[in-house]
């Protein structure tokens, strides 16, 4: 019984609002991939958050190609020629970005496996490099596929918009309800129990490895589609849910597999949709629904993977579940609420209250939650220490706000030095700061006989050097003038002799 009334509600949850859906069908691609792309919460933006700015660049600009209207991507990107090193570096970031990307907007349901990346430098002069990326959408959307050729591609564009349609449909159809339901426990269990009773599964073609394979009628799924399919319609609805993949032991054999990571007040847990469908027809289980991490015997991750931390070491439902009310003062005083629901004996999370630059304060209990309650948040601005020193003798010191910028003292003076500047060089304040004062040796000319002069050492030096080139001088005249008469006197005994 208990069954049947869950489907019934999963069923009659779709009957709301269904005469209001948006007519996808007139949309253009752009229209549609627009519409189909999630607003990622920060808190599952985990691929993201391990790229480097470069990296970042480069994942923002796939999905801009996207977003304008490029089911098979062509990311183009061009920059100066740098070394054979810099150009690799430079391809091997475009790479890391795409996985990263490929891990998290799992709403570009119609992405397939098959990727290309290249660089050439351009004429004239061949000055400048072109990066691209060629990203091949799954093989049955297409009428004609090539691995190898982009140009011999033909695509099912009836096919693909008709998905689009179908996905965008169903996921308004979803969101409707889940608005409905009163904590994000609910929402989960919902896109964890629909996905299991409108899917079997089973592969037919590469769409079964795509969220299609679970949201398109049409089509059947394997893991990918319903961990995919989980992903996408976990983000629309602003629930914090990732992506991973490995290999996990089926009871019969090693095999390669997808689930997700979603989590719940403070800590992550795992849910395999897949493993979840049970033998018989719409029968729901929940042995993998919020559960902790399996022994890596069990279940191994790849290297892409991204294990989020705090995982917890109990499945979600041994503990009761209670709802925090968290009254919000902005900074700029805009009040706001907001409810998180915490597990009994865990703490409230701060993390995505936390703002640069402010301390959260924070009144009523927070910790080791046993009971349903509320706080008060509230934000003080930071403020910080900044010292200026002149060697060890502190010129100034003062507190700042946050990213106010620290005024430095007058500039301080000393013997046969020039100041320079203040090391490191002045910025707004966003931590404590000492500042020193940096000099240039310059010496004063005022003693021409001060020895510590260095004009006075050249003309030293100088006057020491025609001395001494006088005297060697008169000395090599005199030694010469002694060889030279002894040279005319052997002469001329030469001669008389020979006379």
């Amino acid at each position: 019984m208990k069954k049947i009334i869950t489907i019934l509600i999963l069923i009659l949850g779709f009957q709301v609002k269904v005469s209001a859906q948006t007519n996808y069908e007139s949309y253009t691609l752009p229209q549609l991939m627009a519409e189909i792309k999630n607003d990622i919460p920060a808190e599952a933006q985990l691929y993201y958050k391990e790229l480097n700015e470069n990296q970042k660049m480069h994942y923002n600009g796939i999905l801009q190609s996207y977003l304008d209207g490029n089911l098979e991507c062509n990311y183009v990107y061009t920059e100066p020629r740098g070394s054979l090193e810099e150009m690799e570096q430079q391809r091997s970031d475009i790479i890391k970005a795409y996985k990263a990307f490929l891990y998290e907007h799992k709403e570009f349901f119609f992405i397939g496996l098959h990727y290309k990346p290249g660089y050439k430098t351009l004429e004239p002069f061949h000055e400048t490099v072109e990066y691209t990326l060629n990203l091949a959408m799954a093989e049955d959307y297409y009428t004609i596929f090539d691995e190898e050729e982009i140009s011999n591609r033909v695509i099912d564009t009836e096919k693909v918009k008709s998905h689009f349609v179908e996905i965008l449909n169903k996921r308004d159809q979803i969101y409707t309800y889940i608005s409905t339901l009163s904590n994000d426990y609910e929402k989960i269990k919902y896109i964890h129990d629909y996905l299991i009773l409108n899917n079997e599964y089973h592969k037919t073609n590469s769409i079964s490895h795509t969220p299609a394979g679970a949201l398109v009628d049409t089509e059947t799924p394997v893991c990918e589609a319903y961990s995919e399919a989980f992903q996408m319609l976990a983000h629309h609805n602003n629930l914090i849910v990732a992506y991973a993949t490995g290999s996990a032991d089926n009871g019969d054999k090693i095999e390669l597999h997808a689930w997700n990571h979603v989590k719940l007040g403070t800590y992550w847990y795992l849910i395999d949709v897949t493993w979840d469908e049970g033998l018989l027809e719409h029968e729901v289980r929940d042995n993998y629904f919020l559960i902790p991490r399996p022994s890596n015997t069990v279940r191994s991750y790849d290297e892409k993977s991204i294990i989020p931390e705090p995982f917890t070491t109990e499945k979600y439902g041994s503990k009761p579940v209670y709802t925090i009310n968290i009254n919000i003062t902005e900074p700029d005083g805009e009040v706001r609420e907001e409810n998180q629901y915490v597990l009994s004996g865990d703490d409230v999370s701060f993390v995505l209250l936390e703002k640069e630059g402010y301390d959260i304060n924070v009144t009523g209990n927070y910790e080791n939650i046993s009971n349903n309650g509320s706080i008060t948040v509230t934000y003080t601005i930071k403020t910080f220490t900044i010292r200026f020193f002149n060697g060890y003798e502190l010129l100034k010191s003062e507190t700042l706000e946050y990213n106010e910028t620290p005024e430095a003292p007058e500039n301080p003076t000393k013997e046969k030095y020039v100041f320079k500047g203040w090391s490191p060089e002045i910025k707004p304040a966003n931590a404590n700061q000492d500042y020193e004062a940096v000099w240039e040796f310059e010496p004063t000319f005022d003693n021409i006989f001060d020895l510590d002069n260095p004009v006075m050492m050249i003309i030293i030096i100088s006057a020491v050097g025609v001395v001494g080139l006088v005297i060697l001088t008169i000395l090599f005249k005199a030694l010469f003038k002694k060889r030279w008469k002894k040279l005319i006197f052997a002469w001329h005994q030469e001669n008389n002799q020979v006379k």
